[in-house]
Order: C-alpha cells, then sequence, then structure tokens
C-alpha cells in the first residue's frame, strides 16, 4: 500500500491583492516609503517582506550617506589651505557612493520584478536578521495555532 499523501497547502493570498513580484517590485522602486508600506501590509509573504525589509535599508542608506557627505563637505570645504581639494575630494566620494548605490538601486528593481530573491551584500543579511527578530518576539501566528 502506498502511503497517503498529503495535499498542499493551499497558496495564501497576497494582502496587498498584487502579484509576489510586484508588491516586491514596488517596494524597491519607492524604497523607504514603498517599503514601509508593504513591510505594513503583507504579513505572510516572506518574499514580500525581505525585499521591503531592504528597500528601507537601501533608501536609509542613501539619506544617511546624503546627509553624512554634506556635512563633510561642508565642515571640510572650509579648512584653510586644503579646504577646496577636501571639498572635491568629498564630492568624489559622494558621486562615487551615488553611483554604487543606483547600479545597486536598480539590481534590486529587475531581481524583485523577476521574482528572484536576492540579497544586497550587507544589508540582505541584516534584512533577514531583523526579519527573524521580528517573528521571534511575536511568537507564532495565529493561522499556525488554528
Amino acid at each position: 500500500m502506498s502511503e497517503p499523501t498529503t495535499p498542499p497547502e493551499p497558496i495564501q493570498p497576497i494582502t496587498s491583492g498584487l502579484s509576489r513580484n510586484v508588491a516586491a517590485g514596488l517596494a524597491c522602486i519607492f524604497s523607504i516609503l514603498g517599503g514601509v508600506v508593504f513591510f505594513v501590509l503583507e504579513k505572510k509573504d516572506e518574499f514580500i517582506r525581505f525585499w521591503a525589509m531592504q528597500a528601507i535599508f537601501l533608501g536609509v542608506l542613501a539619506f544617511a550617506a546624503t546627509i553624512f557627505f554634506t556635512i563633510a563637505h561642508i565642515a571640510l570645504g572650509h579648512l584653510p589651505l586644503i579646504g577646496g581639494l577636501m571639498g572635491i575630494l568629498v564630492s568624489l566620494l559622494h558621486w562615487a557612493f551615488d553611483l554604487v548605490w543606483l547600479i545597486v538601486y536598480i539590481i534590486t528593481i529587475v531581481k524583485a520584478f523577476s521574482n528572484v530573491e536576492w540579497e544586497i551584500p550587507w544589508l540582505g543579511k541584516l534584512a533577514r536578521r531583523q526579519l527573524a527578530e521580528m517573528e521571534s518576539r511575536q511568537g507564532p501566528s495565529q493561522d499556525s495555532v488554528l
């Protein structure tokens, strides 16, 4: 006799009403705001929650870097004798950061819309760790208890 097979679990509908890849892609496009919206709306789909968390972290990184480079440019640009050189150096570093950020931003959008789970170096691990900590604080969900 063959062992009885259990029927596959039904696919849970996405809370937002969008397909997984569209929700994840929109979270990436709108970075902080989109990440927060889809993270709050979607409670079940780990793919969307992961992309939303990465989008939040990527947006916060860009915002913090802009503040840092602006302050550094103002502070170092006014140094006597080497202020002009320091201002140019900080501007070049800011430009390089912006270029790398733009490349990563485009990759995240393409990967999310392609339904591929890709970790942004360093930020992806941080996003997974944050999600795991949030889930462990919440405890088992009501669906798994029933």
